[in-house]
């Protein structure tokens, strides 16, 4: 990560995106300077699945965060992770699931497959059978007729929020915009919870993924 620190400009930044890296460290450190240094820090994959994102227009670019990364591998001890389609997840009772699919409505082509209406309903059919299975929920997606049709019924509470948007190409379309928390907890609401977070109660970064986690873990 310093060697890219050291080395970063438009030249090395798009040699870096063209190059395959062979070992697990290299791939790692790959994506964490890409992800750092591209275009509002977006994941995107062309028609051959190769990241194309162009340079972002940062001009100091946090690139080296030693402690984080440090904090993150001590938190991560014990965890497997799996790149996968979540079709093939498994999970048991007790367990904790947050779902953050593409939202509906919106861009949905971060992979070559993009991620259609059938994909947002083999999520929800997912959902209900972890229910069932006594897994503990978390689901964020877009507030559209849609997903409220797909998660509708009793076995799910939805609630909407209001979530930031900061990938839009001009800085006037980051507005908040209408998002569900749906869940399948029967104690306090979540909503005022991810509202804290989005507030900036907690100091954390308002993406969803730590967001929704650390008010399940937090408060309830």
């Amino acid at each position: 990560m310093e060697e890219h620190q050291g080395k970063h400009s438009a030249s090395h930044f798009y040699a870096v995106r063209a190059e395959k890296s062979t070992t697990p460290l290299q791939q790692a450190a790959r994506t964490i300077y890409l992800n750092k240094t591209c275009y509002n820090g977006l994941f995107r994959l062309n028609s051959q699945s190769h990241f194309n994102v162009p340079l972002g227009k940062q001009t100091s670019p946090e690139i080296v965060q030693a402690d984080r990364l440090r904090a993150c591998a001590q938190a991560l001890q014990g965890v497997d992770l799996a790149c996968q389609d979540f079709r093939l997840l498994r999970a048991k009772k007790g367990d904790f699931v947050y779902l953050d699919p593409p939202y509906d409505g919106g861009y949905t082509g971060y992979t070559p497959q993009g991620f259609q209406k059938q994909d947002q309903a083999d999520l929800a059919k997912l959902a209900f059978a972890l229910h069932e299975r006594g897994v503990k929920l978390l689901i964020s997606n877009a507030d559209t007729p849609f997903v409220r049709r797909l998660y509708g019924g009793e076995t799910f509470r939805i609630e909407q929020v209001r979530g930031p948007r900061s990938l839009n190409c001009r800085g006037s379309g980051r507005k908040p915009a209408k998002e569900l928390i749906i869940s399948n907890t029967s104690g306090p609401s979540l909503a005022p919870l991810v509202i804290d977070h989005l507030t900036g109660r907690y100091g954390l970064d308002p993406s969803w993924g730590t967001l929704a986690c650390a008010a399940w873990k937090e408060d309830l």
